[in-house]
């Protein structure tokens, strides 16, 4: 478990102002990702090109993080903006002809995409209040050639889809999936060497705590055979200064598809975040959030409400959702319980950060 709660608290400064229960929203920030992007905005007002190097190896460093916890390889990582444009990137690079497989109700990121770009679509319907059903997704698959695109965990109330099941289902029948792992990316472990993934997309701003403008695209490199090249410019090219031409100047991708100049500022606090997560233990952040949020599942049944998800050892997340009232959240905010309300349910998260009492706050509230 986590040791030093209390001092590792107190390096975040929204905890300090409410009860903060909405990670699956944005995850809070520490003092030393803030300082992380304070310091580059000073260096850069003060050196401007002179520092890019430096802050090239820092990006780098980032990737390494990231193959690290997926264990993946470095070249398999591309640094991007948000899930959304990984997900959008893939979808103009792959064959205009395979079928799609979507749930109904999951993200927009994952599902827009493909909606309104002429791809027939079947869609596994979902009522949220039950598992996806992993047969009617099978049958979906068999045929022709598809594409599955699903999050890993649901954001509407926090059902964590088996995903070792789909991928032995897609490798089975030949179909391409597509993970979005923003809900899950940092607290269930992931490891693409046991899991055979083509596409997984995630942001940072959720359960990697480094705010908003930074995410991750992993592209599985025996996957990029089906795949055409993407958005290009001179960030794309092993050397811009070489003619652009041949393809051997071309990176692969997910890397070709940071195509433009560098980013330094939200890749260095993305990647500050990752060092802190990582300092206090990838596995003590999993097993911390699956006691607090059994403990907020518990929770709410008691209070008289009904989970949304069923939980059990493969299904459960950082997120528990649950019918009722909007005043019920007002009255948690009112009372500086910070959570997310969607019409007809309320959603709290917990995090590494929080605290079994903030728990008993929000069941004594409700």
């Amino acid at each position: 478990m986590i040791a030093d709660k209390k001092g590792i608290r107190s390096e975040y400064p929204l905890l300090q102002n409410c009860t903060y229960l909405n990670t699956a929203n944005a995850g809070a920030m520490s003092q030393a990702a803030l300082r992380k992007g304070t310091d580059y905005l000073t260096e850069f007002a003060q050196y401007a090109s002179q520092k890019l190097p430096l802050w090239m190896g820092e990006m780098e460093e980032t990737r390494k993080l990231f193959a690290e916890l997926l264990n993946a390889s470095s070249e398999e990582i591309g640094l991007t903006w948000d899930t959304s444009y990984g997900i959008s990137w893939v979808q103009q690079m792959l064959p205009s002809d395979l079928e799609l497989v979507l749930v109904t109700h999951d993200f927009p990121s994952v599902t827009l995409p493909w909606i309104h770009h002429n791809r027939k679509i079947h869609w596994i319907d979902w009522d949220m209040k039950s598992h996806i059903d992993l047969e009617t997704i099978e049958k979906a698959l068999s045929g022709k050639p598809k594409i599955l695109a699903i999050s890993h965990v649901q954001y509407t109330n926090g059902y964590r889809v088996d995903l070792e099941a789909i991928s032995a289902m897609c490798q089975k029948h030949g179909a391409f999936l597509i993970v979005d792992a923003i809900q899950s990316l940092g607290v269930i472990p992931i490891d693409l060497q046991k899991v055979r993934v083509d596409v997984l997309a995630a942001s940072s701003y959720k359960w990697l705590t480094s705010g908003y403008g930074a995410g991750v695209l992993y592209i599985n490199k025996n996957s990029r055979k089906k795949l055409t090249q993407g958005s290009l410019g001179p960030g794309s090219m092993t050397d811009f200064l070489k003619d652009p031409i041949p393809a051997e100047n071309l990176k692969q991708p997910p890397q070709s598809l940071e195509a433009g100049h560098p980013k330094p500022l939200l890749i260095l606090m993305q990647g500050q975040a990752l060092k802190e997560l990582k300092a206090i233990g990838w596995q003590n952040v999993y097993e911390e959030v699956k006691v607090l949020s059994a403990k907020l599942h518990t929770a709410i049944t008691e209070a008289g409400f009904t989970p949304m998800a069923p939980r059990d050892g493969k299904s459960w997340s950082g997120i528990v959702s649950f019918e009722c009232d909007k005043s019920v959240h007002q009255k948690l905010t009112d009372e500086k319980i910070i959570t997310t309300y969607r019409p007809n349910y309320l959603r709290a998260a917990v995090h590494f950060y929080n605290e079994e009492g903030e728990i008993d706050r929000l069941a004594e509230v409700i």
